[in-house]
């Protein structure tokens, strides 16, 4: 092989790496967040059907 083929080849799969590291850890602390802050938001939906039985 190349060494000039597998300059980019070696740059495209960190570029992968980076992408899906970065996209599964966003998704992670999403979830995270969505799991810490829950008494909040069902709080907030609470009132809000209360809200509208009234």
């Amino acid at each position: 092989m190349s060494t000039l083929i597998a300059i980019p080849l070696s740059l495209l799969s960190a570029l992968f790496w980076l992408a899906k590291f970065t996209f599964f850890g966003g998704w992670l602390l999403a979830r995270w967040v969505a799991y810490l802050t829950w008494p909040l938001w069902a709080t907030i939906v609470g009132l809000g059907a209360l809200v509208g039985l009234m």
